[in-house]
């Protein structure tokens, strides 16, 4: 073991590597430390506890107290690889626990414990409250320059905490209570959040129901519909005799084959108004259908039999700038469609083979397509 009290007595070639130990004569106490200049080292202690900016908050207190003259250096052991220099290190500590030593060796780094962290900041915020205070505002609200900003964020880019980092501040927080200091100020940040002020049960309802709609359209994009979700169809048409009766029951099961991805609306399904309707419910029929028509996506307008209730629900729908589909089966040939109902429209079929054909070929498209009629019109 070399010991010596003054740095003139520590040989300054060939440099030292090795283990080192400062030792206060007045109460034994030690410091362990390593390097790979040793005399190099001691004079940075020198210099460092005289201007008082040791980072070892419990050496620099003793140093300031006992005086530069109460401690020894001295070189605990010579080592020749650089590599062994930490574990070496790790070795003495763990076997002679020197007081002044408040870290860790792990990996050949220094780790402070979460409580000597927590304890130097306490102390530092308590030795000097004013200049504490006037730091912290000259600093608030003070702005990074880019250049700074752009450094810091280059050096946090692609940064991630190792297993062992994240299970530590894990623990450091588990069961840790939230100071009331920072209760307030979660509370006020809230309280100032122009969000936080709307959410009401209204927006409660409707952020569930934008979810909903947003889940419904990426269930029916994977079903394979590409609409993305459920449109919805008027069907207007009689049914005031046996012949219209048959063929709007045909036209309704062909939209209740296509309930995955059609939701149809057909009068005839909703309520059927008696002919000694009072004038109220005949009201409120009429805005019930005006309802559907003015909502739907587009109108299937059965104009076989010609029903004049339908005509007028196809000028309805036109005027509320809803797209029309017509449906005139087995449209005799030479005969001829009406020429304000084939421009009103953006498709005329005239078979269910043709109706069936038109709407798969709208669901895998995505869209309602326009194929304008072309034959001869009346």
């Amino acid at each position: 073991m070399w010991t010596s009290k003054t740095v003139q007595d520590i040989p300054t070639s060939p440099k030292v590597m090795g283990i080192y130990q400062i030792t206060n004569i007045y109460n034994g106490k030690k410091y362990i430390g390593k390097s790979k200049d040793i005399r190099k080292r001691w004079l940075g202690h020198i210099r460092n506890n005289r201007i008082g900016k040791c980072v070892n908050f419990h050496f620099q207190k003793a140093w300031n107290y006992y005086g530069e003259e109460a401690f020894t250096f001295e070189i605990l052991e010579i080592v020749n690889e650089e590599a062994a220099l930490g574990s070496r290190e790790k070795f003495l500590v763990e076997q002679l626990s020197p007081a002044y030593n408040v870290a860790i060796v792990e990996d050949n780094q220094w780790t402070m414990s979460a409580d000597e962290c927590e304890k130097r900041r306490q102390t530092r915020l308590n030795a000097n409250p004013e200049w504490n205070k006037k730091i912290g505002d000259s600093l608030r609200g003070k702005k990074k320059s880019e250049e700074h900003a752009r450094k810091m964020r280059e050096s946090l880019t692609g940064r991630k905490l190792t297993p062992e980092q994240i299970e530590k501040i894990r623990k450091s927080s588990t069961g840790k209570p939230v100071p009331d200091y920072a209760k307030k100020k979660i509370a006020e940040k809230a309280m100032g959040n122009q969000r936080w002020k709307l959410r009401t049960p209204q927006w409660r309802e409707n952020m569930i129901a934008g979810v909903k709609k947003r889940w419904e359209r990426y269930r029916q994009m994977k079903n394979g519909n590409a609409f993305g979700r459920k449109l919805s169809c008027y069907l207007a048409s009689g049914w005031f005799s046996p012949d219209q009766d048959k063929q709007l029951t045909k036209l309704e099961a062909v939209f209740d084959s296509r309930a995955d991805w059609i939701e149809l609306a057909s009068p005839r399904r909703i309520f059927v108004c008696p002919p000694d309707a009072s004038l109220e419910v005949q009201d409120n029929v009429f805005k019930g259908n005006m309802k559907h028509i003015r909502e739907c996506d587009f109108t299937l307008v059965n104009t076989t039999y010609r029903d004049i209730g339908t005509i007028w629900e196809a000028g309805a729908a036109f005027a509320l700038d809803r797209k029309i589909v017509y449906f005139c089966e087995n449209l005799p040939p030479g005969a001829k469609f009406n020429l304000m109902l084939s421009r009103s429209g953006i498709k005329v079929c005239t078979t269910f083979e043709q109706l069936e054909d038109y709407l798969n070929r709208c669901r895998d498209a995505g869209k309602m397509l326009y194929e304008p009629y072309d034959k001869e019109i009346e």
